[in-house]
């Protein structure tokens, strides 16, 4: 099964409000996702599945989350980078429609999207994520995929 990468900025939940920041590796199974869109079938199975999901550490949130971005390198090379500045939907209005239809507790994670730079996976592939707020890292950690 093909495996394909996302990195995300990453939100835990306290208190129904947004509290620490982290980075998320978010993976799909892709051609069991493009399988079950045409059968007009939901796809949860290709991203709700054991070890669908890698994280970092999780920080406090700063105050000021406007410049909160993320880079991902795989084997050195840079593939995705991205921030809340070009997000359509920034993590104030996820929170805020998420509540509408379910309850956040606290250490719930919200991921929030990808920047453009998505790809497939490979074995022995090393996969470094990084949180920066403006340019100072605030968070990172690596993957070996397997």
């Amino acid at each position: 099964q093909v495996l394909h990468y996302e990195g995300e900025l990453a939100f835990t939940v306290h208190h129904g409000k947004l509290a620490a920041v982290g980075f998320g590796l978010d993976l799909t199974k892709r051609a069991l996702q493009s399988a079950l869109k045409e059968q007009g079938l939901p796809w949860e199975r290709a991203k709700a599945f054991d070890g669908a999901a890698l994280f970092s550490e999780f920080v406090a949130l700063p105050k000021d989350i406007a410049s909160l971005s993320l880079r991902l390198n795989v084997d050195g090379e840079l593939r995705q980078a991205g921030g809340i500045d070009l997000m359509i939907y920034k993590p104030e209005a996820i929170i805020i429609e998420l509540a509408t239809f379910t309850t956040l507790e606290d250490g719930d994670i919200i991921m929030t999207g990808t920047p453009s730079g998505v790809g497939e996976i490979r074995p022995g592939q090393l996969f470094e994520g990084q949180v920066l707020l403006g340019d100072r890292p605030l968070v990172s950690a690596t993957w070996v995929a397997r």
